[in-house]
């Protein structure tokens, strides 16, 4: 979906794709893999393609994951930055307030991914193509939702007689824009 969508945002975009501005934010991106495991290759479209989807996946369904915190910082017998000595099962007091300001400020409801965003696709000048394609990005989330929601059901119906868990994640509809874009 997301591939499908950037793909279809480059193609639109024309030259923009791969102009200097375009060409200087990917080359800054491909520096900063240098000397780890994978390395982005040299820019072309398809590069710049598998670059934009991998981040936005991250900053969406990945993010969504990875990124609920909430469990492990409610009690300080969970999760934190430090031990305390005295108790080496607990985090100190200074670690449990830190991790309550990152669980407090960063567990707020952000606008689902699956939003019309009128103000930003086709707006203020910006070409109507946006929006179309936004419109598809949007159609195909809710299908995949459906998709994944049916799923789960029979999954779980195949299941009713084991101790099974649910798993509530990577449901395109309930993506959030956790991080902008």
């Amino acid at each position: 979906i997301v591939r499908k969508f950037v793909a279809g945002w480059l193609a639109k975009a024309g030259e923009a794709a791969s102009d200097l501005p375009a060409r200087a934010f990917y080359d800054d991106i491909k520096q900063s893999t240098k000397g780890q495991e994978y390395e982005l290759p040299t820019f072309s479209i398809k590069a710049m393609m598998d670059l934009l989807s991998s981040i936005i996946f991250t900053v969406t369904a990945y993010h969504e994951l990875v990124g609920n915190v909430v469990d492990y910082t409610i009690l300080p017998s969970r999760a934190g930055f430090r031990l305390t000595e005295e108790e080496p099962l607990e985090i100190d007091v200074q670690s449990f307030c830190l991790m309550q300001s990152v669980s407090s400020t960063t567990s707020v409801r952000m606008p689902a991914l699956c939003s019309p965003f009128e103000k930003f696709f086709s707006a203020g000048g910006a070409p109507a193509w946006e929006r179309k394609l936004w419109e598809n990005f949007i159609l195909n989330c809710k299908a995949q939702s459906a998709k994944t929601a049916r799923d789960e059901t029979e999954r779980a119906y195949d299941n009713m007689l084991v101790d099974d868990v649910e798993f509530k994640y990577f449901d395109p509809e309930l993506f959030e824009c956790s991080v902008s874009l």
